[in-house]
């Protein structure tokens, strides 16, 4: 039953360490300006209120996407976590009291503690990350797109038998 508990608190420890930030001092210097929004956020309020996605570049709102998926994946798998963690809990606890020591019923009741204040943790930060990725994911819906490219190669003159360079301009609403 030691075993047990020791691989209950191992695989609490490992659901809350998977999904851990990125270290951005590590982090190449493209990395880091990609990290830091063109657009000042203003003081008050978040970087996700409508305002400030409306300023934001196309870059900078893709930087905010891929965050909130994160932040939704991480509510999703604590709030997964947590029930199996109370399941567990209660399976320890269970099996101690009819027939272990009190250690193992102990070790049992924390799991399960361990396990609603992960669920707990984690319902909100998965409704804070899909509310801020259909935010974000509105906000690049309504990004008026303007690029401008150089296909080479696209023309080709009959008369002249050359391939001639191609200049697009798309405008996306």
């Amino acid at each position: 039953m030691k075993n047990t508990s020791i691989i209950g608190f191992l695989f609490f420890l490992c659901v809350l360490s998977v999904h851990s930030q990125e270290v951005t001092s590590k982090s190449s210097p493209e990395q880091a300006s990609l990290l830091k929004p063109s657009v000042p956020v203003a003081s008050i309020g978040s970087k996700f209120s409508r305002k400030n996605l409306e300023l934001a570049s196309i870059e900078d709102l893709n930087l905010y996407l891929r965050k909130a998926q994160k932040q939704k994946k991480t509510g999703v798998i604590m709030s997964i976590a947590g029930p199996l963690g109370c399941l567990g809990g209660i399976a320890i606890a269970a099996a101690a009291y009819g027939g272990g020591t009190e250690g193992e019923f102990a070790a049992g009741g924390l799991i399960f503690f361990g396990g609603l204040v992960t669920t707990a943790v984690g319902l909100p930060i998965l409704i804070t990350g899909s509310v801020r990725k259909s935010k974000v994911e509105k906000a690049i819906n309504a990004y008026v797109r303007l690029s401008l490219d150089s296909t080479p190669g696209t023309l080709f003159n009959n008369i002249t038998q050359n391939l001639y360079p191609n200049l697009t301009l798309r405008v996306i609403f």
